[in-house]
């Protein structure tokens, strides 16, 4: 559980351990449908295989887009990629500068 100190610092920090979610770094000369945010357990383009994975194991995935929309994914639509949306600069997880990383 974060916490926020009297001076606005999260208390433990933010990291991408303890956050649920993956953020992209999306420009604004980006498609509309860019992904924007996913679960944490989901990798763009990948079956969802693990029943441990944070937060929602293999059950499935949540996608925020640029343009606010957003879905509940099943398992089985995981490769689904005209539902789910484009990564950031059209590419691959690693050229779309994958996930903020908030303890940088």
């Amino acid at each position: 559980m974060l916490t926020s100190a009297s001076n606005g610092v999260l208390i433990p920090a933010f990291t991408e351990e303890n956050c649920a979610f993956k953020v992209f770094l999306v420009k604004k000369d980006d498609p509309a449908d860019t992904v924007f945010l996913v679960s944490k357990n989901y990798t763009y383009n990948t079956p969802l295989n693990d029943p441990n994975a944070k937060p929602f194991g293999d059950k499935g995935f949540v996608v925020i887009r640029k343009d606010g929309s957003g879905g509940i994914f099943k398992k089985s639509q995981a490769k689904s990629l005209d539902l789910i949306g484009k990564l950031p600069g059209g590419g691959t997880v690693e050229s779309a500068a994958n996930c903020l990383n908030p303890g940088q």
